[in-house]
Parts: structure tokens; sequence; C-alpha cells
């Protein structure tokens, strides 16, 4: 039997955001939701 190996948080971190760079759907969604909340942040004056 083999020894399952955990990924440690860093692992799952960098697993998650290699597949999120190569998504280009999700990363235009993500652009677009940050771009929303800029520009609300940037309405409040702070």
């Amino acid at each position: 039997m083999r020894k399952i190996q955990k990924k440690t948080f860093a692992d799952l971190i960098k697993e998650n955001k290699e597949e999120l760079l190569a998504d280009t759907a999700a990363m235009k969604a993500l652009e677009e939701r940050l771009e929303l909340k800029w520009i609300e942040y940037d309405k409040m004056g702070k």
C-alpha cells in the first residue's frame, strides 16, 4: 500500500492559482468583480 501524501496549504493555494491563471473566463470574471469593487470603494470616497 502506498502512503497518501497530504498536500500543504501552500501547495493547494499554488495549484489553485495556476488553474485560475490558465482559465481565461475565470480571470475575466475576477477582473470584473475587482473593478466593480474598486468603483464602489471610490464612490464612497475612502
